[in-house]
């Protein structure tokens, strides 16, 4: 539900709000703990590392296009959020969350601009975690439902 709710308000006010990040980012960690209660500390700090990891690459990625472009790429709000993607995703997923996020972003603007005839230019704006939050989601339950984690 938090997802659902942080896709919406990002889509709508190009936001995503501290308050639900920081709920998934903390229930990302129960629900590791809670899968593994003989190992709950281990799944915790394993969850945390994988947190930082995916942040540190969004951050990374957006210094980088801020450097070559001179103008935000993606927000901070969008670090933040795959710092919940770390949490509720294991390694082999991680990836798979954030190009699922980008193919349907890049599908539904694409499609979008197609059927309006609006020309893509530079600084059309694209609120990535109303992709971003549901595909988090979405490679949860495809995990959960394949590996069982």
């Amino acid at each position: 539900m938090i997802m659902a709710v942080t896709a919406v308000i990002d889509g709508r006010h190009f936001v995503i709000p501290n308050e639900l990040t920081a709920a998934s980012f903390i229930l990302g960690l129960v629900d590791a703990a809670l899968r593994t209660p003989e190992a709950a500390m281990h799944e915790m700090l394993e969850g945390s590392l994988r947190a930082v990891a995916l942040a540190g690459a969004l951050l990374a990625i957006r210094a980088f296009y801020q450097g070559l472009r001179h103008r935000e790429g993606n927000g901070l709000g969008d670090v933040k959020l795959a710092n919940v993607g770390g949490a509720w995703r294991h390694w082999n997923m991680m990836p798979v969350s954030v190009n699922v996020a980008a193919l349907a972003a890049l599908r539904v603007y694409g499609a979008r601009y197609s059927i309006r005839g609006w020309p893509l230019r530079r600084p059309s704006r694209l609120p990535f975690g109303q992709f971003f939050a549901p595909a988090i989601w979405l490679c949860w339950l495809l995990e959960t439902a394949l590996v069982g984690r």
